[in-house]
């Protein structure tokens, strides 16, 4: 891991085996981690994030990366169900999410300040197919004059392979969007996950253009 200090913490309801934080990271540049956790079925459990200061960042310039081999995409199972705070619904709700829906196709970001909220579909330029391992990377900043408003970018990649990249995207969501009270995998509006998490993380700034190895 280059210019990280990694954290990890298990979550509250499934044991994860964690990786060791780095002790070699430049200053004031931290990421949260979970995983990696085989044979994962989060129809009959969710995996539960607790609240660790690290994730402060979902309120500043984050990069949210995760690495999964999913082993089915039929309803109501998707590639990356995660949130963090809640999945906003409407104008009321803080949080964040991604993969409210199979994923396959397009990935959906759903983002909210608890005043207003937005959703953005990311559309490939292909189909992802299951059984392969796959990652995503959302990296997203703070849009230069818009008064806070974010932008946003997502990376993907099946098997090594860089299939999409969408590009930077205007988000019009300013102020925080986490309240400190950590995530979930699975079960994003009712939709779920089954395979193996390679890892989920989450780390501080919009520079670092590169995929998280752990």
């Amino acid at each position: 891991m280059r210019g990280r200090t990694l954290f990890t913490d298990a979550p509250s309801t499934t044991p994860l085996t964690t990786t060791t934080p780095s002790t070699s990271s430049a200053p004031n540049t931290f990421c949260w981690s979970q995983g990696p956790t085989s044979d994962v079925n989060t129809s009959s459990s969710t995996l539960e994030y607790q609240h660790n200061s690290f994730l402060d960042v979902l309120n500043a310039e984050f990069i949210l990366t995760g690495s999964v081999t999913p082993t089915s995409i039929e309803w109501p199972h998707s590639l990356l169900p995660v949130q963090f705070t809640r999945n906003p619904g409407d104008g009321a709700t803080k949080g964040l999410s991604l993969g409210s829906g199979a994923s396959n196709t397009y990935m959906t970001l759903r983002m909210g300040n608890s005043t207003h909220y937005v959703v953005h579909n990311f559309h490939y330029q292909t189909t992802i197919p299951t059984g392969q391992l796959l990652r995503f990377q959302l990296t997203c900043g703070f849009q230069q004059g818009s008064a806070g408003e974010r932008w946003c970018e997502l990376k993907a990649e099946v098997s090594g392979a860089q299939i999409y990249i969408s590009g930077s995207q205007a988000i019009a969501i300013s102020g925080d969007i986490y309240n400190q009270d950590g995530g979930r995998f699975g079960d994003i509006w009712g939709w779920h996950f089954v395979g193996n998490l390679g890892y989920l993380s989450v780390c501080e700034g919009e520079d670092f253009f590169l995929w998280i190895t752990l």
